[in-house]
């Protein structure tokens, strides 16, 4: 009797841990698809996205990929330091945020 108690109690604490990678994945996943600073979406994230779109989009589709590069940020970023730099890139993506539409999908590629 002892020992089926045992086993029970090892198979309650396996489903604990079980549950607990789970959860840690998914927050992992997460965190691999949003980007930090700016939380838009990574390579990664935009990689599915874009293959998830492309199969439904027509000729007359509005849908365009779109390339944004911050001339001279390197300097910037030396010259004033990361901090100062890490907010150009929340301020950029804050002014592209609020001129997209909600359904765009921003990809910050650093």
């Amino acid at each position: 009797m002892v020992a089926a108690e045992r086993v029970t109690a090892l198979h309650r604490q396996l489903a604990s841990f079980r549950s607990q990678l789970e959860e840690a994945n998914i927050e992992l996943l997460g965190q691999s698809l949003t980007d930090p600073l700016t939380a838009w979406a990574t390579a990664a994230a935009w990689k599915k996205t874009w293959s998830a779109l492309m199969p439904g989009a027509s000729a007359r589709s509005r849908l365009w990929p779109g390339l944004f590069d911050i001339d001279h940020f390197k300097l910037f970023n030396d010259r004033y330091g990361h901090l100062a730099g890490d907010e150009a890139l929340r301020q950029v993506a804050g002014c592209l945020d609020k001129f997209s539409r909600p359904t765009r999908a921003c990809t910050a590629m650093r």
